[in-house]
């Protein structure tokens, strides 16, 4: 059998799990299939044992398939992969999504919204969809209406959308356009987020345990409740841990004062301090102001950056709390298609976990001339 279909693990897997896990496999292999179109590629009989399924739920999948012009089946021989010159583009279902994510003049260098592309296209490549890329800037409500009417897309993911794009999204989303939201909240309409919760326990917790007493977190000026909600875990996981006045231990950004001058102020004001949690947005003015300031990392302190860029080698030292961008834009198409296979709307909030990674920017509390890094 094909080595893409041999699967070890499938008994410990739930019945339902192991059918999409089949059907995927499938259209992977499919995908792939490059040679020996002539030559089967598996039997039903060898489906149902790999994957510790009936015989009836193989051969509906095969169905699927087969009534889509991707497979053919023949009695007595085995399962063959079609052609792609031979595949009936009628019987294909090939879906569309959008991406609208932030203006076109930035969209360069937003390796946030890079990573959100990466995860759809490795979600759509394997149930073979397609990917458009939209910028709010030069979309509005009816025309996307219109070119959901005429068949142009299935779904929408709109990425961290921006106010001026909400009543964009809610007529949308009442014009029956399946869609979710990433990293932000608007009124009804489903949405994906980065786990917060689990990233500022992480961080504390980690730097807690390594020895550090004195830590604070330096948050973008956002007001979203998502920034808020996390400001305000961080100050309850210092209550926690018997801080006093832990508010003191956050520090927002403020919108109206150069970034550099804030933070300097604020660093001075608290010698104390043997750590950072820092949003990389605000990262590289942070640098410089512990460059100016004369305060070594990890020697005087140590720092963990709220995500990653990791186009910059500047980053490549640095403990970073490593957002799941990738695996929300996977999830983000995922839920859409199931969506619109089962008919039934997508969950309200969906909730995905980070990654600590511990690099050279954190040190143990010991005396100076035996410091180590973690």
């Amino acid at each position: 059998m094909n080595k893409i279909l041999h699967k070890r693990t499938h008994s410990d897997i739930p019945a339902a799990n192991r059918r999409a896990s089949l059907e995927g496999d499938l259209r992977r292999l499919i995908l792939t299939h490059g040679e020996n179109y002539d030559e089967p590629v598996t039997t039903e009989a060898q489906l149902a044992e790999s994957y510790r399924l009936s015989r009836n739920t193989v051969r509906k999948v095969l169905q699927q398939l087969t009534d889509e012009g991707l497979l053919n089946r023949k009695t007595g021989f085995g399962i063959f992969v079609v052609p792609p010159e031979n595949r009936p583009k009628d019987k294909v279902k090939l879906r569309r999504i959008l991406l609208a994510t932030r203006s076109s003049k930035h969209a360069q260098h937003d390796y946030y919204a890079q990573r959100l592309i990466s995860g759809i296209l490795d979600y759509t490549f394997v149930y073979r969809s397609e990917l458009e890329v939209v910028y709010y800037d030069q979309m509005t409500a009816p025309r996307m209406i219109d070119r959901y009417r005429n068949l142009k897309f299935d779904a929408v993911v709109y990425d961290r959308p921006e106010p001026s794009a909400h009543e964009m999204i809610l007529r949308t989303a009442g014009a029956g356009i399946p869609q979710v939201t990433i990293g932000r909240t608007v009124e009804n309409v489903p949405a994906l987020y980065v786990d917060h919760d689990d990233s500022i326990r992480q961080v504390v917790t980690f730097l807690w345990g390594i020895g550090m007493r004195e830590i604070h977190f330096i948050d973008v000026p956002l007001p979203g409740p998502l920034f808020v909600r996390r400001r305000n875990l961080f100050v309850e996981e210092l209550a926690r841990r018997g801080v006093p006045e832990p508010g003191t231990h956050l520090f927002r950004m403020k919108p109206a004062v150069p970034p550099e001058v804030s933070l300097e102020e604020y660093i001075l004001a608290r010698p104390e301090a043997d750590s950072f949690f820092v949003s990389n947005g605000i990262a590289p003015e942070f640098l410089k102001v512990m460059e100016k300031l004369g305060r070594r990392i990890p020697e005087d302190v140590s720092l963990i950056l709220l995500d990653e860029d990791v186009r910059n080698p500047k980053y490549r030292p640095f403990t970073v709390f490593r957002e799941p961008v990738k695996e929300l834009g996977f999830k983000a198409a995922e839920v859409l298609f199931k969506s619109l296979t089962n008919h039934l709307p997508p969950e309200k909030c969906q909730y995905i976990p980070g990654e600590l990674v511990i690099r050279e920017s954190c040190r143990l509390p010991y005396a100076d001339s035996t410091w180590k890094r973690c």
